[in-house]
């Protein structure tokens, strides 16, 4: 039976002819080198496990962080479009609000005559008319000029039987020093029908 020499760079040939260390044994040459075998292996895992690392990151910046950039463009269009419509749906209630605001003056709107008849109808004579005045509310208002407090009484009483006429009701009374006498603001509503409508 021969015997198999295996060559390790712990068999020494026997050329050496003085030596100091004793010669080692079959067990201890072979636990030296699976020693050495096992380094190689754990140098070469770690190795493979920083390339894979590596060969990963760079797939995840090449193809999903590209991806990712993609997507979070079309979220910020998306929300720069929903931004855009928030903004025309402000106006538009905007709008729409201040339209239904206008919607009770504008259908109390009456003739410019009836509005003259009937307010000559409530001073007759015991005042003199300064100015009249529409109310965002549809609501008119009168201001006249009288000499005393019992005329611009005597003026809202007449405007109380106004079939047409609600709600009359003195805003203001002041006295104007320039003239002595005073001026009397009326607030009323005037009741609307087919022969008074604009």
């Amino acid at each position: 039976m021969a015997v198999q020499i295996i060559k390790s760079k712990y068999r020494r040939p026997n050329y050496f002819s003085f030596n100091l260390l004793p010669k080692q044994s079959e067990d201890e040459i072979r636990i030296l080198e699976e020693r050495d075998d096992t380094t190689l292996y754990a140098f070469v895992l770690v190795f493979a496990g920083v390339f894979i690392f590596l060969i990963l990151n760079l797939i995840r910046i090449v193809a999903v962080q590209a991806r990712a950039d993609y997507v979070q463009d079309q979220i910020d269009t998306v929300q720069e479009n929903i931004d855009s419509y928030n903004a025309v749906i402000a106006t538009h209630g905007e709008i729409f609000q201040k339209s239904n605001l206008l919607i009770e003056p504008l259908t109390k709107d009456i003739a410019l005559s009836r509005l003259l008849e009937i307010s000559t109808l409530m001073t007759q004579d015991e005042g003199r008319i300064i100015s009249y005045g529409k109310l965002i509310t549809g609501g008119y208002t009168l201001t006249v000029e009288v000499e005393s407090d019992k005329n611009a009484i005597d003026i809202l009483g007449r405007a109380k039987l106004i079939d047409e006429v609600s709600e009359p009701y003195i805003t203001n009374i002041a006295d104007d020093p320039i003239s002595g006498n005073i001026k009397v603001t009326i607030t009323f509503n005037i009741i609307q029908d087919e022969t008074n409508i604009q």
